[in-house]
């Protein structure tokens, strides 16, 4: 129906667009008269070149040669970057006007809670739509699974730490972490309401300690280590859920079939795992956490039914001990950047909590091996 536009106002802005940009509400005017809602996201000059990304996935999208993404990201207009100056403009489909719920408010917005209202809107349960989230990236991972062709992407993020080039911008992201972490644990030490385990505190100083290039890189490129196309910045807060039609009740492919991924500036190649424990901690109650097993064996269960290759190389095992590992390394850069955020103390102790009770509840090694972190 949007061939038919005629023309284009931008009476709202909207809020909440993560570390850079903005988004925009765009009436569009049909042939006809009609009017429907769109959403205009930008980023300005300056801005974090990471932005450019996700102009180059939804440009692959819309020429049809990322299948697996274009089911589950938004409808795209157009979209289009300066990668000189990091500037962008992707006018998409208005995923609130067309009755999507934001899935971190099915997780319960843990941090700053919900409205009557808000909970008013919940019709499924967080758990189901978590397992669709996580089938719905099995998809992705799937389709694209050791797949040399998306290595010859160089856009992507992550394929520079696998051929070496991306040494210095590894580093210099791993000597953030340590900057960030250092005023971190001095805002710990002097702030009454926070609270900072020894053990998260060791177990934060080792890993940070003994990151290496060298080791990320042997490790990734090791053949017995799966790479994929991975979102990135997988979390509640970059996901919709779409309004269930009749019969869909009860079915996690139909679930998995309404997921909406959002914000894909970090989308890149990676162990895939990685994106499903950076969930976990960001969104998901106790309750949820503790039953992460039966999570994974959903998403393992759906990666052999689109690629039953997968199953002799990478078993529910194998899986299971990836998830463990990968996640909290990942959440090891993760948490030390988020502690020099001037964020408010009760999120910051809230993602400290998360991250200890995900390590405790997963192989609760005392050092973690670093990997993927945001450029």
């Amino acid at each position: 129906m949007y061939d038919s536009i005629v023309s284009c106002t931008i009476p709202a802005k909207l809020g909440g667009l993560g570390l850079a940009g903005q988004m925009f509400v765009v009436t569009a005017t049909m042939a006809d008269g009609e009017t429907v809602d769109l959403v205009l996201k930008t980023s300005p000059a300056g801005a974090r070149m990471a932005a450019t990304r996700e102009v180059d996935l939804y440009d692959a999208v819309r020429k049809g040669t990322m299948p697996e993404v274009a089911k589950i990201c938004p409808m795209v207009l157009t979209e289009e970057a300066d990668y000189e100056t990091g500037e962008i403009k992707v006018l998409m489909e208005n995923l609130v006007s067309a009755g999507c719920l934001g899935v971190n408010f099915i997780c319960g917005n843990q941090i700053w809670g919900m409205s009557d209202e808000q909970k008013a809107k919940i019709q499924d349960s967080t758990f189901d739509v978590v397992e669709g989230a996580f089938v719905s990236a099995a998809r992705m991972h799937a389709a694209t699974w050791n797949d040399p062709e998306i290595m010859a992407q160089g856009w992507l993020k992550g394929v520079s730490f696998f051929d070496g080039t991306g040494k210095e911008a590894w580093e210099k992201a791993i000597f953030n972490a340590r900057y960030m972490w250092n005023k971190g644990k001095a805002r710990f030490e002097s702030e009454e309401q926070m609270t900072l385990s020894p053990k998260l505190l060791k177990l934060m100083d080792d890993s940070l300690a003994a990151a290496s290039f060298q080791d990320m890189n042997e490790r990734v490129t090791d053949p017995s280590t799966p790479y994929a196309l991975c979102h990135g910045d997988f979390h509640a807060s970059n996901m919709f859920l779409r309004p269930k039609t009749e019969g869909e009740e009860g079915d996690v492919e139909k679930m998995a079939d309404r997921i909406v991924m959002v914000d894909w500036s970090e989308v890149g190649v990676w162990e895939p795992t990685t994106d499903l424990a950076q969930m976990i901690v960001s969104d998901t109650k106790p309750e949820i956490m503790e039953r992460t097993r039966e999570l994974l064996e959903s998403y393992h269960a759906a990666l052999i039914r689109y690629n039953p290759a997968i199953e002799a190389e990478y078993p529910m095992d194998k899986c299971w001990e990836r998830f463990c590992l990968d996640g909290a390394s990942r959440w090891v850069w993760l948490f030390a950047m988020l502690t020099g955020f001037p964020m408010p103390p009760a999120a910051l102790q809230y993602f400290h909590d998360q991250f200890l009770r995900f390590v405790e509840l997963h192989g609760d090694h005392p050092i973690y091996p670093l990997g993927q972190v945001v450029l």
